[in-house]
């Protein structure tokens, strides 16, 4: 974390409980960079669950206000390659020492690419695993 030049905080819409995660890990960002300035945007994923969306849009604005210094926002679907483009052409944009603002981060409809596996770590407070998040054909 000390040799990062920006950090992506990633929530999850579907549950409240994951921007409780993000605190702690803008705790530890904030400790390992001992008072630099920070580049980093919020993220709302799985925008495509509109109907289990538990974190409504006041809730990402008051997050970063009270917590991120009001950094920019960004929702976004992982699943269907919504806005994922914008948040990295949004951070080179912000290091090379433009403004990074809202207006910058509107996402843009993107064509749905096949998806690559990767490996993941995940935080849940409900205890779910990796396997369970995923549907593994045996």
């Amino acid at each position: 974390m000390q040799q990062a030049d920006a950090f992506v905080f990633v929530c999850d819409l579907t549950n409240m409980n994951s921007l409780k995660y993000v605190r702690e890990l803008l705790v530890d960002a904030e400790r390992a960079k001992d008072g630099s300035k920070l580049c980093m945007i919020l993220v709302g994923n799985k925008l495509d669950r509109k109907s289990d969306r538990q974190v409504m849009d006041g809730d990402l604005k008051r997050f970063a206000q009270e917590h991120m210094n009001n950094c920019a926002i960004y929702e976004v679907s992982a699943k269907e390659n919504v806005g994922i483009d914008g948040i990295f052409e949004a951070i080179v944009r912000e290091l090379r020492g433009g403004k990074l603002t809202k207006s910058t981060l509107a996402p843009a409809p993107v064509q749905a690419k096949p998806r690559r596996r990767s490996f993941l770590t995940s935080h849940s407070e409900g205890g779910d695993s990796l396997d369970a998040m995923f549907d593994k054909k045996k």
